[in-house]
């Protein structure tokens, strides 16, 4: 429950004490003595969530002077997620590790924006007010916690009582830097016209399920090529697709001749092709909500260990739509 201060901000009254984000913090650290090693949860409403989260990005004090769907949005444009969808991720991550200091709340939203915003750690630091290692150092680690949210949220199956079709499958490219040591074609790629790295995805047609995350691969790898698997066909998506169901797919996977996929076709009746067009387009919102991080939509900066750390990121942002999907923000049904 809030605090009559925070409670007199989100219904709009007007802030002459203290922040609510300190009563917030204050309160989640009285709960619990975390030290010598015990886990601390820290259970914060949405609404909490959301004073905290605006107030670390400047807001405080202002909130109470426009609608609650006004500060939703300000949070959203900040952070890449709603409030609720923060407030679910902050509660599993505290299943792992508790978070329990004002510092590692800060890293929580401060992670967030640094997905959301992608600015440098030199930028970041004027405004976060802290220096560039220790911004660095709470990213990563909170990434980490994030990541470890895949095998919880990202699964595959529960297709049983779905008819034919049961996923769509896309490819989605993000820009990196060229390696200067070793520059090749290989990563070149036809949609960012640069070097780049791409991912498969899967999602369930009549759900609000990510179920699929394959990558990353080099930009001039063919999606077809992904989807066969023609290294280790037993762990490609086209294996893992049951007998009898579908995925539908653009026209870059018409080279794919079996019954697994199915790209546009000349012979689709008119209410199938309108099907799988919304189908398809429901999949490409799902891609623009990962290009909402700028992380993903600009080029990515790190050159050591660039694959293995930027599938970190892609697929902790995958996590946080996910969460986003299943709170008040799904995908519209086919």
């Amino acid at each position: 429950m809030l605090d009559p201060f925070t409670y007199g901000r989100l219904i709009g009254r007007k802030a002459a004490e203290p922040s609510p984000q300190d009563g917030v913090l204050r309160e989640a650290d009285e709960k619990e003595d975390c030290r010598g090693g015990a886990k601390c949860s820290i259970s914060l409403s949405d609404d909490e969530v959301m004073v905290a989260g605006l107030d670390f990005v400047g807001f405080e004090g202002r909130q109470a002077n426009v609608s609650k769907k006004s500060n939703m949005d300000r949070f959203r444009d900040f952070y890449g997620i709603g409030p609720a969808a923060a407030s679910k991720v902050l509660n599993d991550i505290q299943q792992i590790e508790g978070m329990r200091t004002r510092v590692e709340l800060q890293s929580f939203f401060l992670t967030l924006y640094y997905l959301k915003a992608y600015q440098t750690e030199t930028v970041m630091s004027g405004w976060w007010k802290l220096n560039e290692k220790t911004i660095r150092a709470y990213v990563w680690k909170t990434l980490s916690l994030v990541h470890r949210l895949k095998e919880k949220k990202v699964l595959f199956g529960k297709f049983e009582k779905d008819p034919i079709f049961i996923i769509s499958v896309d490819g989605v490219h993000c820009r990196t830097y060229e390696a200067r040591k070793k520059p090749t074609a290989d990563v070149y790629s036809h949609k960012s016209h640069g070097p780049a790295v791409s991912y498969e995805l899967g999602i369930a047609v009549f759900e609000n399920r990510l179920v699929w995350i394959n990558g990353p691969f080099d930009a001039s790898v063919h999606d077809v090529t992904i989807f066969r698997n023609v290294d280790d066909p037993e762990n490609s998506l086209k294996h893992k697709i049951p007998e009898g169901k579908k995925a539908i797919v653009d026209k870059a996977y018409r080279g794919e001749k079996n019954d697994k996929a199915a790209p546009p076709s000349e012979y689709d009746s008119k209410e199938l092709r309108t099907f799988k067009n919304r189908v398809r387009a429901r999949h490409e919102n799902f891609n623009a909500r990962l290009k909402a991080f700028k992380i993903l939509s600009t080029t990515f900066r790190i050159t050591q260990n660039r694959k293995e750390k930027h599938k970190v990121v892609f697929e902790s942002v995958c996590i946080l739509c996910q969460y986003d999907l299943e709170n008040g923000h799904p995908l519209w049904e086919v």
